[in-house]
């Protein structure tokens, strides 16, 4: 598994490093996704706690630009916390920082829209409104969403969103 997460932390990184497999400028590994890479990388620190391991997992998830994987990643390194403790609040510092400066530039951009929940929860009411009887037929989430991007001025790239990340929603929006 070291291994694994090694060859994925590598390939992110040579991703950044020489733009490739690049969406919205952020590396997708082999999982297509950068959160469910981050969350992969992660899952590393179960086995092995080497500080140059964990350095290497901690870039990775800077490349990989992911919020989540960067708070994953501090709740799972709390345990060096005893080890050591200036390598541990520096990371915490600098992950904050990042963190902090990510949200920023994001809420300034509409490039990063299709990330926010609240996009998504409007996005299904305005479809679920036009169609409550019989909805859009199952598993037609893609096309919904991409209809209404599209309508509010955001272009996905080559992105699909075939959920709304609520169960009742994606139901409603299927079936009405």
């Amino acid at each position: 598994c070291i291994i694994a997460v090694i060859l994925q932390c590598l390939l992110v990184i040579s991703q950044k490093l020489f733009n490739f497999d690049l969406t919205n400028g952020r590396p997708m590994g082999t999982f297509g996704e950068a959160n469910a890479v981050s969350g992969f990388i992660n899952l590393g620190l179960f086995f092995s706690q080497n500080m140059y391991f964990v350095i290497l997992i901690f870039f990775s998830n800077l490349v990989l630009q992911s919020r989540t994987g960067i708070i994953m990643f501090l709740i799972l390194i709390t345990p060096l916390l005893f080890k050591s403790k200036k390598i541990f609040i520096l990371l915490i510092m600098l992950s904050l920082i990042i963190v902090i400066g990510f949200s920023l530039d994001r809420k300034n951009s509409s490039q990063f829209k299709f990330e926010d929940r609240g996009v998504f929860n409007k996005i299904a009411f305005s479809a679920i409104s036009k169609r409550p009887i019989f909805g859009y037929g199952l598993e037609s989430g893609d096309i919904v969403f991409e209809q209404e991007f599209k309508k509010i001025g955001i272009n996905l790239e080559d992105l699909m969103i075939d959920r709304s990340h609520n169960l009742f929603l994606d139901i409603l929006i299927w079936s009405g």
